[in-house]
């Protein structure tokens, strides 16, 4: 009977019978993480993205958990043609413009871009917030979340992890994975 007490105690007090609070926005509104991302940006770099615009050279800092960050001009290519790709890019990276991100490469920090993202193939993201649109090359993969305002192309072979959304389009190749599309 010993064992029996916690239960007994339950059933005759009910000390659990009323339900969690659970906070459901980001359950309902696929576009929470971008929002939350770009309230982020607007509080921390707003001053970074306004000084690479006007004076059309990057800035770069860290965070305060030390985290690195690089604000590239509009169209600006990462890594530049003609150097080795390294195979972890340990950046958070926004951009002025469109922005044209590695092949191969391991993204592992959230991208942003006024303008479109472009990832080169075989390349992995955590998450990526484009003002206009995103285009992953084959085989890409993102972890976490997607946003465009405008569209995502996702080439073929490609998985898309976490939350994909966008305002106006989403295209996928053959053999996309996905979980959840909007």
């Amino acid at each position: 009977a010993l064992p029996m007490l916690p239960a007994i105690h339950e059933l005759r007090f009910k000390t659990d019978a009323k339900p969690l609070q659970v906070v459901r926005r980001s359950d309902t509104n696929v576009r929470h993480f971008a929002l939350g991302f770009r309230e982020f940006l607007q509080k921390h770099f707003a001053h970074q993205l306004e000084e690479c615009d006007a004076t059309g050279a990057p800035v770069s800092g860290s965070l305060t958990d030390g985290t690195p960050y690089r604000v590239l001009p509009a169209d600006m290519e990462q890594p530049p043609a003609g150097r080795e790709v390294e195979q972890e890019d340990p950046y958070l990276t926004l951009s002025c413009g469109n922005l044209h991100l590695a092949s191969k490469t391991i993204y592992s920090h959230e991208i942003y871009s006024r303008g479109s993202v472009r990832l080169g193939k075989e390349s992995s993201l955590r998450a990526a917030l484009a003002e206009q649109s995103i285009y992953l090359a084959d085989g890409c993969t993102s972890f976490r979340w997607l946003h465009a305002g405008a569209e995502i192309h996702a080439g073929a072979g490609c998985s898309l992890y976490g939350r994909v959304s966008a305002d106006r389009l989403i295209r996928l190749d053959d053999d996309c994975a996905f979980e959840r599309l909007h």
